[in-house]
């Protein structure tokens, strides 16, 4: 066979197994939360995709939060939170994303447009709704992705502040080459081929009673497309690029433990958002920090936060310090550290 046969070979295959994607429909109706017996409430996209709706806490609130959950997980993730937070006054809301939990299309990517319309237009329902109170949106690692891309375009302008945890932003462009040409290889030749991460030996938190139940929830996905990754990388790098344009109060908590969403990334997106946000960086926390054995302790931080808008013990973070992650490598002791890192 000639090399150019060869390589007409190659080209069909690629063009016959290209990464796919639930993109969203057309417009077909407004947004609206409905009844369910199954979730207590279920919100109605524009294009009618039904997303599960949960919410934990006070009926009488003072604020309102918006979980928005993480990768391979649902809104379930939330709930010890939202007990937390009633008696003090908070009612959190968490829907299951499109292709993860109880939502349509289980375990395909449905598209970073149709993600961040989903939060936009349940933020406008819940503003509807709450219209006397503020409200405060939470994004957890892919849900953090989900929220500072959302915000720098201009999408959720009712949210009174941000919070992210552990935000997903290490995009494709900021992965090494070899590990970027592979996964664009393998999406687009295996996009169905799934992955488990086993043998990894990861640990996303010190919570190992929580992780044995969540590995035992036929809610939280096990196996992970191949396609459904590649998205989830060009999710991350829209974030990523997009920090910078985030100009909301926003909270950033990471921990120096987090093996899943490297420090280098982290501190680069950082950096971008300096005029906007308050840093929050736990020598002992792991990448699920709501889940971790100290939450509450993160709990308390947030809930300041969102009743001051600043942190307890603000100073400067430098660009050169952000940028090099050595906020991250050089602190040591068990105190959280705390930096208001607008100018």
């Amino acid at each position: 066979m000639s090399v150019r046969a060869f390589s007409f070979i190659i080209l069909f295959a690629l063009m016959g197994c290209t990464p796919h994607r639930q993109m969203p429909g057309p417009e077909l109706r407004d947004p609206d939360i409905i009844q369910s017996a199954e979730y207590g409430e279920i919100a109605v996209t524009s294009d009618g995709v039904q997303l599960p709706l949960r919410k934990w806490g006070a009926e009488r609130a003072r604020f309102v939060v918006v979980g928005v959950h993480g990768f391979n997980d649902y809104g379930q993730a939330f709930s010890d939170f939202g007990v937390w937070l009633k008696p003090r006054g908070g009612l959190l809301y968490a829907y299951d994303q499109r292709g993860f939990g109880q939502a349509p299309h289980k375990g395909m990517w449905s598209s970073s447009a149709a993600m961040r319309q989903d939060l936009s237009e349940i933020i406008q329902l819940l503003k509807q709704r709450h219209s006397d109170v503020p409200i405060y949106i939470v994004g957890l690692s892919m849900g953090g992705a989900v929220v500072l891309s959302a915000s720098a375009e201009g999408m959720v302008p009712d949210a009174a502040g941000l919070i992210v945890v552990a935000p997903a932003v290490w995009g494709i462009e900021e992965m090494n080459l070899l590990y970027r040409s592979s996964l664009w290889l393998a999406a687009h030749t295996l996009p169905s081929q799934t992955l488990t991460g086993a043998g990894l030996e990861i640990w996303p938190s010190d919570n190992i009673e929580m992780l044995i139940k969540q590995s035992r929830d036929p809610l939280v996905l096990k196996e992970t497309r191949i396609d459904t990754i590649y998205g989830l990388s060009q999710l991350m790098q829209e974030a990523q690029d997009g920090a910078e344009k985030v100009t909301q109060p926003l909270l950033w908590v990471y921990g120096a433990k987090d093996a899943v969403v490297p420090p280098e990334p982290t501190a680069k997106a950082l950096a971008r958002t300096q005029k906007t946000s308050a840093f929050i960086y736990y020598p002992d926390g792991y990448h699920m920090l709501l889940r971790d054995r100290q939450n509450e302790k993160v709990y308390e931080d947030i809930l300041e936060w969102i009743t001051t808008h600043s942190s307890t013990s603000p100073h400067q973070i430098s660009m050169e310090l952000a940028v090099s992650g050595a906020w991250v490598k050089g602190h040591k002791g068990n105190t959280p550290v705390k930096r208001d890192v607008r100018k």
